[in-house]
């Protein structure tokens, strides 16, 4: 070993476990011939000029770790002055016995030369930076944190200077909503992940503007440490552009989405390149399954002319250039096979060199508008019919109460048995029909308004169904649900409508066949695409019951449906056209509405649908005992002499005090007189209306404000005035309108009477 150290061509030294140099061959004492002898020094002493080991000293980690170690000295003159650099490896060298460290071989060679080449490379590097800052980006060499290098373009549009730079950390001029995503990259690219070199993020320059910037970086090599390469380029205006446009085409999205028109652009082959909300819906395709394909495949257009399908009319759109706009009517039918009466609206997409480029579909839903349009013009025919039933109907139901009540004294005086007898019952059946078809008539005017209770639907269809269908040929089922809600209704015309639709299924089946009664609870939702809301335009949102009448006829011809509930119509030889015209009005006046499906050769459905009220009856709550003698005092005021004579002399008869005007005026001072003697009356009948004459509706305020313990019952056989079924607003306890049946009557009476 010794001959080999000698004549090593490069530095060698050997030394033990402390340091001590122990032999060196003829480069090292070469080097090193000032300081002669060498062995036996301290290796930091002698090559180093030091009185401690070195901080990064390779043989002192080998003697730790037993294996080889590198490091890069500096060499000294005889001055001891660095005149070049020395590569440093430390060998281990071990006991051939105990096999443990006991010295370490420095091999050392000169890198001067190397190192003379990097101070090149160093003056090349300056050469670059030279360059670097005539270029139009941010160039900048960050170590640790801090700027090591930035070109000048970087100072010219930050507005920090040189030294303020590298006196900063980088993450000075990152926007506080970046730092930590900075943060996060740069310290996973220290780790060795694969990072995205290129991203974006905002920077805050000295004048406190926040500024876009697109970076590019990487890990470098810079003065033995790694560092970081970052270019930068300004792209604040073309964020700003970006976002504008962003900002435009999310504006435009939720405009499309918000709005009820159904919206579909293409391009010039027709394939679909967009389309809103509405029209997913209204077609039934949605926007992943429609883009991409050809129009006519998701907007079915039902017409025979092919010239007028999508493709047909863009095309003529294309040929001819001075079609602009183009607007047509047609039917469209939806992925689920229903139709819809849609408008169409075609515009071309033009480009900067006046080319078609595509087209805008624009199509809006109609149907539901030609439904109310429907709606409107069956009201206006209805309303027509209810002023000629307004200018008759009084007069009418007054001469039928007289006829009424006649008839009813004139069967108190003979025995039930007798043959005249039932000629009376005949005869006051007579005058109830057409008090029936004097009511039907009032359906329709603004004055045949429905006198509301609260009362139980469940009740009421059970009761009309078993007594209309009792002896026909046909057979029924009833569909109601225990938890049925109540509704406010009047119960009379609310009999008449599901008695109307009762007949008409039963002549729909002259055969036979079985009728279904269903009746539920429906929520309905303020939302357009509820299937009963579309089906039904004029449902307000809220809670409903739902009647439907279900029979097996032979169903209703298309070109009828739209005609069933006009006045007059019928396809019935013996039908008067009135039963749903009716039944109509009724629905409508209770704020509901009556729909009808149909099929040839397989039934209609009837349905209609009441506003509910979430509260329970039970059966016969309300209903009075009549009893056989009555005891009070009563104020009767109507302008028909033969209804004050047929009443006081009825009244009379049951045992009442009976006292009867002709005029408001008398009827006030009557019962101011009797109230002012203490002995007043119990109950005033009045009629709502006096010819000539100041009626009901100022008499019973007059004599509420002189006494509010008032009790009075208004009567009327007709009246535009909204008192009749709003009587309580207006002081009245008890309403009943004319003819009457003389039972009811009384029982009115009564329950005024009883009450507080």
């Amino acid at each position: 070993l010794g001959d080999t150290v000698a004549f090593w061509l490069d530095g060698i030294s050997i030394l033990d476990s402390n340091l001590n140099i122990v032999q060196v061959n003829h480069f090292i004492e070469k080097c090193y011939r000032n300081i002669m002898p060498i062995v036996g020094k301290k290796c930091y002493d002698a090559y180093h000029s030091r009185k401690e080991p070195c901080e990064r000293c390779p043989s002192i980690r080998t003697l730790k770790t037993a294996k080889a170690d590198h490091e890069s000295v500096p060499k000294r003159d005889e001055k001891g002055e660095i005149c070049g650099w020395l590569d440093l490896f430390s060998f281990p060298l071990f006991d051939m016995e105990t096999g443990q460290i006991n010295g370490v071989i420095e091999y050392v060679r000169d890198i001067s030369e190397r190192k003379k080449a990097e101070e090149e490379l160093r003056l090349s590097e300056q050469k670059f930076r030279a360059v670097a800052d005539t270029v139009s980006a941010g160039i900048s060499i960050v170590k640790n944190g801090k700027f090591c290098y930035t070109n000048q373009y970087m100072i010219d549009t930050t507005g920090y200077s040189l030294q303020e730079l590298k006196q900063m950390s980088f993450m000075d001029i990152i926007h506080p909503e970046f730092k930590e995503i900075i943060k996060r990259r740069y310290e996973a690219r220290l780790r060795g992940e694969k990072i995205s070199p290129k991203y974006e993020y905002k920077v805050l320059f000295k004048d406190g503007t926040e500024h876009w910037v697109n970076q590019s970086g990487g890990l470098i090599d810079f003065e033995g440490e790694p560092a970081t390469l970052v270019t930068v380029w300004d792209v604040t205006e073309e964020k700003n552009v970006r976002n504008a446009l962003a900002a435009e085409k999310e504006r435009l999205d939720v405009t499309l989405g918000s709005i009820g028109e159904s919206v579909i652009s293409t391009d010039t082959e027709t394939n679909i390149l967009t389309i809103n909300k509405a029209a997913e819906i209204l077609t039934g395709y949605d926007k992943e399954e429609s883009i991409g394909r050809r129009l006519d495949e998701v907007c079915h257009l039902i017409d025979s002319n092919p010239q007028t399908s999508a493709n047909g009319m863009f095309r003529r759109m294309v040929e001819q250039q001075g079609i602009i706009h183009y607007k047509t009517h047609c039917v469209l039918k939806s992925r689920s096979g229903s139709e819809h009466q849609v408008e169409m609206a075609i515009t071309p997409l033009i480009s900067l060199d006046n080319t078609i480029i595509g087209m805008v579909f624009v199509l809006r839903d109609i149907t539901e508008k030609l439904k109310l349009e429907s709606e409107i013009f069956k009201a206006r025919k209805l309303e027509s019919l209810g002023v000629l039933a307004g200018g008759i109907a009084h007069d009418f139901n007054n001469i039928l109460t007289g006829i009424i009540t006649n008839l009813f004294m004139a069967k108190c005086t003979m025995p039930q048995t007798s043959e005249n007898y039932n000629l009376l019952v005949d005869a006051e059946k007579a005058c109830l029909r057409a008090s029936r078809l004097t009511k039907q008539l009032l359906s329709f005017s603004k004055g045949g308004a429905p006198l509301k209770e609260l009362a139980s639907i469940r009740e009421i269809i059970e009761e009309t169904v078993g007594f209309c269908l009792s002896g026909s040929n046909a057979t029924y089922t009833l569909e109601l649900p225990d938890d049925l809600m109540a509704t406010t209704i009047d119960k009379g015309q609310i009999d008449q409508v599901i008695n109307n639709l009762l007949i008409n299924a039963q002549q729909a089946m002259p055969s036979g066949g079985t009728i279904i009664v269903k009746a539920k609870n429906v929520t309905l939702a303020d939302d357009i695409t509820d299937p009963t809301v579309s089906q039904n335009p004029g449902l307000k949102p809220g809670r409903y019951v739902k009647v439907s009448i279900k029979d097996e006829g032979i169903g209703i011809p298309r070109k009828d449906i739209e005609k069933i509930f006009d006045p007059y119509f019928t396809t019935k030889p013996k039908g008067n056209g009135l039963g749903l015209t009716t039944s109509y009005a009724i629905i409508k006046n209770h704020d509901g509405i009556i729909s009808v499906d149909s099929e040839l050769g397989r039934g209609s459905t009837f349905s209609f649908y009441l506003p509910a009220v979430n509260v329970s009856l039970e059966k016969g709550v309300g209903e009075i005992t009549v009893k056989k003698k009555r005891s009070g005092k009563l104020l009767v005021m109507d302008d028909d002499d033969a209804i004050r004579m047929v009443l006081s002399q009825i009244l009379r008869g049951y045992g009442y005090e009976v006292y009867c005007f002709a005029s408001g005026n008398e009827t006030v001072q009557a019962y101011k007189n009797a109230f002012k003697e203490k002995n007043p009356f119990d109950v005033v009948i009045m009629d709502l209306t006096i010819p000539g004459g100041i009626g009901g509706k100022e008499v019973v305020k007059l004599l509420n404000d002189f006494d509010p313990s008032l009790k009075a019952i208004v009567t009327s056989g007709y009246s535009n005035d909204p008192i009749m079924a709003h009587f309580r607003e207006f002081g009245f306890a008890g309403v009943i309108a004319k003819p009457f049946i003389i039972e009811e009557f009384l029982k009115l009476i009564e329950k005024v009477m009883e009450t507080s």
